[in-house]
């Protein structure tokens, strides 16, 4: 006849919680490290567009020329992209 195992030999088989815990922490203290690069340089797009937008009102409210939104938009990528630059130039 088979003998079972008791709760003890089970509890020894089973991975431990805290090795479990700090895998889990590390895997997710990871994921932010991969994901902060990538939140600050969407939020510094963000931002210029804001910019962008900002100066289509600007030349709207100081002048009668019409600034047309497809400009603002690539105004709005070509800081983005000036921003980019500027932020690899200064992290090395």
């Amino acid at each position: 006849m088979e003998k079972f195992p008791s709760i003890q030999e089970l509890i020894s088989k089973m991975p431990s919680y805290r090795l479990y815990k700090e895998k889990t922490m590390s895997k997710r203290k990871e994921f932010l490290n991969k994901l902060k690069p990538r939140l600050k340089s969407f939020l510094w797009r963000i931002g210029m567009m804001f910019v962008a937008g900002g100066v289509e009102v600007l030349i709207q409210v100081l002048s009668d020329v019409d600034f047309d939104s497809e400009w603002t938009v690539v105004l709005g990528l070509i800081l983005g992209e000036v921003s980019k630059y500027l932020n690899k130039k200064t992290s090395k």
